[in-house]
C-alpha cells in the first residue's frame, strides 16, 4: 500500500512539473505554428499572442564567427515578443536575442578602422526588423600596450520602433552591445575595482552605454516613461547589458526591460 502511494505521489510530481515546464506562460498562450498563415518557405508569416497575431518577420543577417570569419544565417523578430511580460522566459524571443547579439558583433574588413563599416551587421538587421533612427558608437578599441590608457570603451547601436501590443501604443528602443574583437578592452573584464558593487570595468562600460540611451531618448523627443526597452550582448557586452537592464529597470520598472 505505501509503495503503491509513492508511485501515485511521484507520478502525480512528475506530471506537475510537466505542467510548470510547459506552462510558464501562465494564461498567455503562444504560438508560430504551422497552422498560421505561412511563407511560400513554409516558414509562418504571423505570431500568435492569445487572440491576437502578430507578424512574423524572417530576416537574413551576418556576423563575426569567433575565427572572424563572416558568417550567415536567418532571425525571427515579431513586435508579439512584447505583448508578454519581461518576467516570462520566451524561446522565440531568447532566439531573437541571440541573433542580434551577434549581429552587434563587428563586421571584420580590410584597411583603416571605420565605424561605418564596423556596424554594418547590426544596422542591416535594423532596418530588415523596422527599426528607425539608427544611432551607433562604435569607438576603435585600444590594442594592448603601455600606451593603451582607456580600456573600458564599449561599442553599442541604438534604434526605435513605435508598436501596439496589447491595445497600447510603446516605443520599442532596442540596444546592440559590441562583442567579440575586444583588444585591449578585454582587459576591463579583469577589472575589479575598489571590492564593493559593481565591476569597475564592466560598470564603467555599462555608464557609457546607459549615457548613450539617455542621450538617444533626449535627441529624439522619446517619452521614456511610455517607451520599453530591449537589450543584448555576447561575452563582455553580455555582463555589460545586464547591468544596463538593472539601470532602466531601476528607473522605469521591470515591466519596462527586456533584456
Amino acid at each position: 500500500m505505501c509503495k503503491r502511494r509513492n508511485k501515485i505521489l511521484s507520478m502525480l510530481l512528475v506530471c506537475c512539473m510537466m505542467v510548470s515546464v510547459l506552462m510558464p506562460l501562465g494564461t498567455i498562450i503562444v504560438s508560430a505554428a504551422a497552422n498560421n498563415a505561412q511563407s511560400e518557405d513554409g516558414v509562418p508569416t504571423t505570431y500568435k499572442v492569445g487572440d491576437v497575431d502578430y507578424e512574423l518577420v524572417k530576416g537574413a543577417f551576418n556576423y563575426t564567427s569567433a575565427e572572424y570569419e563572416e558568417m550567415s544565417s536567418y532571425f525571427y523578430y515579431s513586435d508579439g515578443y512584447f505583448a508578454q511580460a519581461p518576467e516570462y522566459y520566451n524561446e522565440h524571443f531568447a532566439s531573437f536575442a541571440a541573433s542580434m547579439a551577434l549581429a552587434s558583433m563587428p563586421c571584420r574588413y580590410e584597411g583603416e578602422y571605420s565605424e561605418e563599416k564596423s556596424t554594418k551587421y547590426i544596422v542591416d538587421m535594423f532596418n530588415a526588423m523596422g527599426y528607425t533612427d539608427i544611432f551607433v558608437h562604435y569607438p576603435e578599441p585600444e590594442y594592448f600596450g603601455e600606451d593603451a590608457e582607456n580600456l573600458s570603451t564599449i561599442g553599442y547601436a541604438i534604434a526605435k520602433r513605435k508598436i501596439v501590443v496589447n491595445g497600447k501604443e510603446t516605443t520599442v528602443i532596442a540596444i546592440g552591445t559590441r562583442g567579440l574583437d575586444y583588444r585591449a578592452e578585454w582587459a576591463s573584464n579583469v577589472t575589479l575595482g575598489s571590492g564593493t558593487g559593481e565591476a569597475k570595468g564592466f560598470g564603467d562600460a555599462a555608464r557609457q552605454v546607459k549615457e548613450g540611451i539617455d542621450e538617444y531618448i533626449a535627441d529624439k523627443g522619446i517619452d521614456a516613461d511610455s517607451a520599453t526597452f530591449f537589450i543584448t550582448g555576447y561575452s563582455r557586452a553580455g555582463a555589460t547589458s545586464n547591468l544596463v537592464a538593472k539601470k532602466l529597470t531601476d528607473e522605469y520598472g521591470e515591466n519596462k526591460v527586456y533584456a
